[in-house]
């Protein structure tokens, strides 16, 4: 049984990151995974699994006692408004490096960048890397300009098969009337979301389907404070409010109870393509942009002009749940080379 380190987003309860945790898991059973994890764990301590905590100096030690390191996938390697937060994630290659430790990364975000600096960093901290894996096109160019062989590949949540959520959340949602939509919202240091604006939005789909809107957090502590702020903007009726923490299986599987989604979280996007569930992204990012084309969306919610977008797409449903289920086979084909690449990088290591 081989040793390795496993280093990414995990245990903050977002919902995103622990999906793609479960992603990797069941193609390292046979190995020894040392998780580095925050301080809500989505699994467990086991026979394969040993949770780590994520401090540097730990870091160096596991990393120094293992057989390879693994960079998880995410949107880990992008500019932020604090450097220091991309150079974090780099942390792990780069003691990979230093400790002459193989190493890969996996379904990896490359940019976008505004600093010279972290350029150089990203650089640096992926060169030596055995293989880099992307899950879209853009990451792929950003990475071949800074020197690195990229492959591409897609996010590997697409290799997900969600299942309904739990029962308390399944009553929660059966009784609501249809259509059922789904809104997860999107913020960050880097960026507001208008309310004003997506109050508009979500009142003219309620008002001009009759359905229900389920408010969904994908990232704790952001995105409920904004579901708390538009659920006194909502009419009462109709509107169920969920709150974080949420595993990522009732996130996903919340999905397969809905008839469309309004997404701005990347990861709720790939939910809706899992469930074959038509959707209207609001882009709050290029990455909301990337994705949402790669699955076949060709409607965005991006300026104030929005009755007209709404309007086509509640016309065109049934023809974007026949896109999402023709290109959801050639999405996972895609995530499944990253997948291929990390047996291998596993099979060889000493």
């Amino acid at each position: 049984m081989k040793k390795l380190a496993l280093w990414g987003y995990f245990g903050f309860g977002n919902v995103g990151d622990e999906a793609l945790l479960s992603a990797v898991l069941p193609y390292l059973k046979n190995e020894e995974v040392h998780i580095f994890s925050g301080e809500i764990p989505s699994v467990q301590n086991s026979q394969n699994i040993i949770l780590e905590s994520r401090s540097p100096k730990n870091l160096f030690h596991v990393i120094k006692k293992s057989d390879g390191f693994i960079l998880g996938p995410g949107g880990l390697l992008h500019e932020r408004k604090s450097a220091k937060g991309t150079w974090y994630h780099l942390a792990g290659p780069i003691l990979s490096r230093f400790l002459s430790k193989p190493c890969c990364a996996i379904g990896q975000q490359i940019g976008s960048f505004t600093r010279f600096t972290t350029k150089k960093f990203v650089k640096f901290g992926l060169k030596k890397a055995n293989f880099l894996t992307v899950r879209d096109e853009q990451s792929f160019l950003t990475a071949e300009k800074l020197g690195l062989n990229p492959t591409l590949s897609s996010d590997l949540a697409f290799l997900l098969k969600p299942d309904e959520p739990s029962k308390i959340i399944r009553q929660k949602i059966q009784n609501l009337p249809k259509p059922r939509i789904i809104f997860s919202p999107a913020t960050s240091s880097e960026y507001k979301l208008d309310i004003p604006w997506i109050i508009k939005i979500l009142k003219y789909i309620l008002e001009k389907t009759g359905g229900s809107l389920v408010l969904v957090p994908f990232f704790p502590g952001r995105d409920d404070e904004t579901i708390s702020e538009l659920s006194k903007l909502l009419p009462p009726k109709n509107v169920l409010s969920l709150a974080s923490p949420i595993s990522w299986s009732d996130g996903f599987g919340i999905f397969q109870m809905a008839d469309f989604s309004v997404p701005m979280r990347l990861h709720s996007m790939i939910a809706s393509t899992l469930s074959s569930i038509p959707f209207l992204p609001i882009v709050y990012h290029e990455k909301v942009q990337m994705i949402g084309k790669e699955t076949g969306c060709s409607k965005f919610l991006e300026d104030s002009d929005f009755e007209q977008t709404i309007d086509n797409f509640l016309s065109n449903l049934e023809p974007m749940k026949a896109t999402l289920k023709t290109n959801l086979p050639k999405l996972q084909k895609k995530a499944q080379v990253s997948i291929d690449l990390l047996k291998e990088f596993v099979h060889e290591i000493s």
